[in-house]
């Protein structure tokens, strides 16, 4: 076989993979409630956008396809870890939904910590870029605790804690947990939230948002 071929058989190969990733990609379908993974978005601009012209959006390109699709792979492998590592983890992808508040959300799995507390409490797994995950695990390391996320600059930092802790009130939960997972390394790095410290801080926002 020519090099040529064998180069044409490899290209087509990746298309069929491409193809694949894009072929669930919507545009402009109905938004019925608000997303949990959204809540952190302070612009109302967009939420009433994101409700009433969904018709607007973009669908996901390639590049943003492959990016989520990492965060998808490499969650149940790790799940899976923290189960052989002894932790009381289960999956569950779970729908989550508040009709009053219109919010709704699914949640990856659930964790037992007896030491914070009886029952089980929502966990969310990130996967995370190097630069990403040096960000959070500085705020950690610095802060009194993670709520000083809800204050970061970048939009997608501050809707972490606030996704974490929509679940923690969808779930009817005071804590929640989250793991962290560098893409690169493989460095692991976890910790919890607590939804009545931060809600006082942000409160009326939240609010306004889960009145749209």
């Amino acid at each position: 076989m020519e090099a040529a071929e064998l180069r044409a058989i490899e290209e087509e190969m990746a298309l069929y993979v491409d193809e694949e990733l894009l072929r669930d990609r919507k545009a402009g379908a109905v938004v019925k409630a608000n997303r949990a993974s959204e809540i952190g978005h302070e612009c109302m601009t967009w939420h009433l956008l994101k409700r009433l012209r969904s018709d607007l959006a973009k669908p996901k390109n390639l590049g943003m396809k492959k990016r989520f699709h990492i965060g998808s792979a490499l969650e149940r492998p790790n799940m899976r870890l923290l189960q052989d590592a002894g932790l009381d983890v289960r999956e569950s992808q779970e729908p989550l939904d508040w009709t009053i508040g219109n919010l709704s959300g699914h949640m990856d799995a659930r964790i037992g910590i007896p030491r914070i507390g009886p029952g089980d409490f929502p966990l969310e797994h990130k996967t995370a870029a190097p630069s990403t995950f040096r960000m959070v695990k500085k705020i950690y390391d610095t802060s009194r605790d993670w709520h000083d996320l809800l204050e970061h600059k970048f939009t997608y930092l501050r809707a972490y804690p606030a996704q974490l802790q929509a679940y923690e009130l969808l779930a009817g939960r005071e804590w929640g947990c989250w793991f962290f997972f560098e893409k690169a390394s493989g460095i692991i790095s976890s910790g919890s939230s607590r939804w009545i410290m931060s809600m006082r801080k942000r409160s009326s926002n939240v609010r306004r948002r889960l009145r749209l």
